[in-house]
């Protein structure tokens, strides 16, 4: 722990590994190694968090650090099993939250996904891949303007990226609001003119309301 305190943490892990080694059931040192593999992105934290778990059950910090590890593993169906368990833990990080809420969301669970993704940008309100993925949640669970209003402040701002704009776009054309859809396509191509998705939305856009030239036009822009 001395180790870890001053920032030395090949030194911890070897010292909690030989604790480990001395009594594999000591729960400080499975805790302090599990911390140090987690922070250093290493699997071999997996299996120290379950130690701890088989004698800690309810421990939010290792639910939440598993749950993380297993969304970073693809394995959303075990990470919402683990984030459902962070209580105040996963509270208190905006990424775990994040995290949380994409898992939720792939899982088709966006009535679940939203408030998790609004818990996770009141917590880092400049995050704009949170407000993205809370709007995409709320566009996928058929609320179109509560998805708007999550989109605003950035679109307003002027500095949306270009996944914000084409997504605010696809939903001012599902509400038959072609001009604005139309602006943000622009838009989203002055912003990054290689963002081919962009031009394929435009262009699309244009074949659905018999603009083919236009289409034409945007599709052969260089």
């Amino acid at each position: 722990m001395a180790y870890a305190g001053k920032g030395e943490p090949s030194s911890a892990l070897d010292s909690f590994q030989q604790a480990i080694k001395l009594d594999p059931s000591y729960l400080p040192a499975l805790k302090g190694a599990a911390q140090i593999e987690y922070q250093r992105g290493n699997s071999a934290a997996k299996p120290l968090l379950m130690r701890v778990l088989a004698q800690r059950p309810d421990d939010p910090t290792s639910h939440t650090m598993l749950g993380v590890l297993e969304y970073t593993a693809n394995d959303c169906v075990e990470a919402v099993i683990h984030f459902e368990h962070g209580g105040d833990v996963l509270a208190k990080q905006p990424s775990a939250l994040a995290a949380y809420g994409v898992c939720q969301a792939q899982l088709g669970h966006y009535d679940q996904a939203i408030p998790v993704f609004q818990q996770a940008l009141v917590a880092e309100p400049s995050s704009q891949r949170i407000r993205f993925n809370m709007a995409l949640a709320q566009w996928k669970a058929n609320l179109p303007k509560d998805s708007l209003v999550t989109l605003q402040p950035v679109i307003e701002a002027g500095n949306a990226d270009g996944d914000s704009l084409l997504l605010a776009a696809d939903i001012y054309e599902s509400m038959n609001d072609t001009q604005r859809a139309i602006d943000l396509l622009r838009r989203a191509i002055l912003t990054n003119p290689r963002n081919v998705d962009a031009y394929l939305d435009f262009a699309s856009l244009s074949y659905d309301h018999a603009s083919m030239q236009v289409g034409i036009d945007i599709l052969n822009a260089d």
